[in-house]
């Protein structure tokens, strides 16, 4: 298990120190030529004062070496070059050993030390929730194999449990830092996991590292949240050389074929499906809706707070496929009035309506999923959170509404050749 946590700019740290050990160094050498330029003299060197200026400067610098061993004691000249002779005898030796004992200390740095020494390990960019529950699909798999994690936030609260949790290497810095990279060794990877929540950095990423390790054409796993960027992407190199991937369309796709679909074959009339909180989970069900259950529901009603906006650019990303009809509802989830207005648009008595709570808000699609589960008992109401819990298993069990774990989804959906070599 490694427990180390790198930042970069100790570098920065590192050059400032080397600077100052820099001017001591010349200023200790500096005094040690001016005494011996002032008459004082050494005993077994007794005519270094009066050589030339060149022999001076050599002797001085003979003092980081020996400390004056070979010089003998300092004699003559005036007092004060006498003295201050004698103050270059103890720090300059003192100095070059200091040097020598910070170097063995960096060679044998067991933060370095690792990363030399990396071979077969997988690096992860990102330590939010994706990064953690593949770490611990991972760790079922490969309990030791050495994993290192870049991520940009040195406070970010899941570090902790990255490092003594999955014994996780943690570096914190810019993934796409040339400088970084270089400390990854990345020819030698087993397998590059792109997790940010910046679709950009991770496509950045991916592109120099492709560039850095051809070899691991592949073997680099790109998450993207933006569904319009990830078709863009599918059209590039690209995408030929990473496997990009998108956890809301897994979710969505798993919720449609295993729980919205059958829900559809069990009703007579075609179904009203509302979706509350159109992000971009909610907009991944509604693409996955039209393209797999076409002429299965006859209108579809979204309802967020900045609904229309969102709407229209869904609209202009991806596009309503034609055969329903849909629907904006501008409000909060939590506000009744929102909920009265679409009561009115909806006969329970006729149809068996399916709500999909997917707001970022796991509360609040909670509080809303037992609320509509007891208002409308033939409907199918669906609430998504992303962390496995066993609190909203039984609560759903017992109030009737269908859990959307995204973490479950993701980590049954994770295929062994992320895993395995």
């Amino acid at each position: 298990m490694f427990d180390s946590h790198l930042t970069l700019s100790k570098l920065e740290r590192v050059w400032h120190w080397v600077r100052w050990r820099s001017v001591v160094v010349g200023l200790v050498w500096l005094v040690a030529f001016i005494a011996f330029s002032c008459g004082a003299g050494t005993g077994e060197r007794p005519g270094i004062p009066n050589a030339e200026w060149t022999v001076r400067a050599y002797y001085a610098v003979g003092l980081f070496v020996l400390g004056g061993l070979d010089l003998g004691l300092p004699v003559g000249g005036p007092p004060f070059a006498r003295h201050a002779l004698w103050v270059t005898y103890v720090l300059a030796p003192t100095l070059t050993a200091g040097a020598l004992i910070d170097g063995i200390l960096r060679v044998v740095n067991p933060r370095r030390w690792v990363l030399r020494r990396l071979k077969n390990h997988f690096v992860i960019a990102g330590c939010g929730k994706l990064t953690m529950q593949y770490l611990s699909r991972l760790r079922q798999v490969h309990p030791s194999r050495p994993v290192v994690i870049v991520d940009v936030r040195s406070d970010s609260p899941m570090i902790k449990e990255a490092r003594e949790v999955h014994g996780a290497y943690v570096l914190t810095g810019d993934i796409v830092t040339p400088g970084l990279l270089q400390l990854l060794q990345l020819e030698t990877a087993e397998r590059v996991l792109l997790l940010t929540d910046d679709d950009l950095a991770n496509l950045d990423a991916a592109t120099r590292i492709l560039a850095m390790a051809p070899n691991l054409a592949g073997r680099i796993v790109v998450h993207l949240a933006d569904m319009k960027l990830e078709h863009v992407v599918g059209k590039t190199a690209l995408a030929r050389g990473c496997i990009i991937f998108n956890t809301h369309k897994l979710a969505a796709k798993r919720l449609v074929e295993t729980v919205i679909i059958p829900h559809f074959n069990t009703t007579g009339p075609k179904d009203t499906v509302v979706i509350a909180g159109f992000g971009r989970f909610g907009q991944t069900v509604l693409d996955e809706l039209q393209r797999r259950a076409a002429g299965d529901f006859q209108r579809v009603v979204m309802v967020d707070l900045e609904c229309a906006r969102k709407s229209r650019g869904f609209g202009e990303r991806i596009g309503y496929l034609p055969g329903y009809a849909h629907k904006t509802l501008e409000g909060d989830l939590r506000d009744p009035e929102v909920w009265s207005t679409l009561a009115a648009t909806i006969d329970a008595r006729e149809e068996r309506p399916v709500f999909v709570l997917c707001c970022d808000d796991d509360r609040v699609n909670l509080n809303t999923a037992v609320w509509l589960a007891s208002k409308y008992t033939e409907a199918l109401v669906v609430a998504r959170h992303f962390k496995s819990s066993s609190f909203i298993a039984e609560v759903s069990t017992e109030a009737r509404f269908v859990p959307c774990c995204e973490a479950e989804v993701l980590v049954e959906s994770i295929p062994m050749s992320w895993l395995a070599p």
